[in-house]
């Protein structure tokens, strides 16, 4: 299976952003994926991302109400998450 990254970043709070990224992560691990969750939230307190899981990741999807960093997945498979869609998924 693949390496999924997800960056969750919601304009309305650090708690709706845990909402998106925990229903992606378990979308992804119900299909048999190793899965890493960001966010890019001081509030929340979660790690970076490292330079090794960027380089190793298969695909990175973004589920994020404002702007992120994505200059540091150049050459990567980048994926936009909607909002509608991270509502029907969870």
């Amino acid at each position: 299976m693949s390496n999924v990254i997800i960056v969750a970043r919601c304009v309305l709070g650090p708690s709706l952003s845990r909402l998106a990224g925990e229903a992606l992560r378990d979308v992804a691990s119900r299909s048999g994926h190793t899965v890493r969750v960001e966010y890019p939230n001081p509030d929340l307190l979660g790690e970076e991302l490292s330079l090794d899981e960027i380089r190793n990741a298969d695909v990175i999807f973004t589920a994020v109400g404002s702007p992120v960093d994505e200059e540091r997945f150049a050459g990567k498979r980048l994926v936009r998450v909607t909002r509608s869609r991270r509502v029907r998924l969870g």
